[in-house]
């Protein structure tokens, strides 16, 4: 079998494996259809497509607050089904770690929940469900996450604002929720 062919072997395994595995756990059976388009609930995110300029604040974990800032890109994917995004947060004197992530926004049909899944260059994956409603406040609870981090809560917070949006980020720290970072990104 030539490298191509076998290239196409794998991950056409590796889709089939994954549409299983998301069956199963969604609860789905193997033969519940697919949706033929993206859902309509999906218009809601249309004010995170862009490039973004973010600035802000993030708590340490004494307290002090430390300037920041970010760069957001966000563009639809995969026939409009999932808006793709990647973050950059340079090192700076202020802000000691680079922090590079990738992931996506997108619609759960069995959930009826918006769904916010990310990675990160420290090892950290989390994905997160929101309610539709005014703002889209992301929430995980107690899910373990792959860089062997204890579970924890986290709410992400994404509300439109005039030329951009918002986000505030809420993790778990010493048993409470804390208010960790502040930012407001524009185009």
């Amino acid at each position: 079998m030539n490298k191509l062919l076998a290239g196409w072997f794998v991950a056409g395994t590796f889709l089939a494996l994954a549409a299983g595995a998301f069956a199963a756990e969604s609860g789905a059976a193997a033969t519940t259809a697919v949706a033929t388009h993206p859902a309509a609930e999906l218009a809601a995110l249309e004010f995170l497509v862009g490039s973004f300029s973010c600035t802000g604040t993030w708590h340490n974990e004494s307290g002090e607050r430390v300037a920041k800032s970010s760069r957001i890109t966000t563009a639809w994917k995969l026939d409009r089904y999932f808006l793709g995004f990647e973050y950059e947060q340079p090192r700076t004197r202020e802000q000691p770690n680079q922090i590079k992530a990738s992931g996506y926004f997108g619609w759960d049909l069995a959930k009826k929940k918006y769904v916010h899944s990310a990675i990160n260059n420290q090892g950290l994956t989390v994905t997160l469900y929101a309610e539709p409603g005014d703002a889209l406040v992301f929430k995980a609870d107690g899910e373990p996450t792959t860089n062997g981090a204890a579970p924890h809560g986290a709410i992400f917070t994404f509300k439109k604002a005039a030329r951009g949006f918002t986000i505030s980020t809420d993790l778990e720290r010493a048993g409470k929720l804390q208010r960790v970072s502040e930012e407001t990104c524009t185009n």
